[in-house]
This record gives structure tokens, sequence and C-alpha cells, in this order.
């Protein structure tokens, strides 16, 4: 394959929901940006994780855990504790308004607020 026929760019998330106890169920959330081109193949340049741990019976983020894998800038993992705020919230009535209050823009990072923007609709897919 020559390097034209590469991409220049890949984005993947992945989201993958399990059954716990107690009437809850854990969701995972990942966003891999890779450079296909880079030596060696596959640079990895973002890899983020977003857990969360769901009730059921109200379908409130009970747990939440915001992981840096690979990170281009040494600054990026001092904004992974800000996503604890996640816990008290439903993915029900007004999760998108909730986290675009407390994730847009300078106020979080645009990669983790990818992840947690789909773990609502992803959330209510395996509940059902």
């Amino acid at each position: 394959m020559t390097r034209a026929e590469l991409p220049l760019h890949r984005r993947s998330i992945t989201v993958t929901a399990h059954e716990e106890d107690d009437d809850e169920i854990s969701v995972e959330a990942e966003l891999r940006d890779e450079r296909p081109w880079e030596e060696p193949p596959g640079g990895v340049v973002h890899r983020m994780v977003l857990a969360v741990r769901i009730r059921l019976a109200d379908m409130v983020i009970v747990a939440a855990d915001a992981d840096m894998r690979t990170f281009p800038h040494a600054e990026c993992p001092r904004i992974t504790p800000a996503f604890d705020s996640l816990v008290g919230l439903s993915v029900a009535a007004g999760y998108n308004r909730a986290i675009q209050e407390r994730f847009r823009g300078v106020s979080g990072c645009s990669h983790l607020y990818e992840l947690a923007r789909v773990l609502g609709p992803a959330v209510v897919q395996a509940a059902i």
C-alpha cells in the first residue's frame, strides 16, 4: 500500500456494556485516534477510556472513571478528575445538556467529552 492510499487519520469509538450485580450495568467507551502512515505503523495519538456504572432503576450514573492511556500533551490527564462529576446524572432526560454544561470548551477535554456524549444513548440501548 502506498502512502497516498493510507488514511491520514483514523478515529474509532467503541462502547461496551456489561450486566452487573444489584440491578446495575457498566459501560465503557473508548476513543482511539491513529495515524496509520506513521512509523512504526499505526501510531496512536489518543487512547482514552470513560467507564461508568448505571443504576437501572432510575438510569443514574453511580460511578465514573476517566482514563487517558495515550495522549499527546503532559497536561492532558489533569482533566480526568472533572469527569467524576458524571456521578449523579441521569442518562435519560437532560443528559446532553448536563454534559455540555460541564465539559464543553475550556472546562473539559474534547475527546473525553465525545465519549461522555456517546455514553448516554449506548446506556439506553443496553438497558432495553
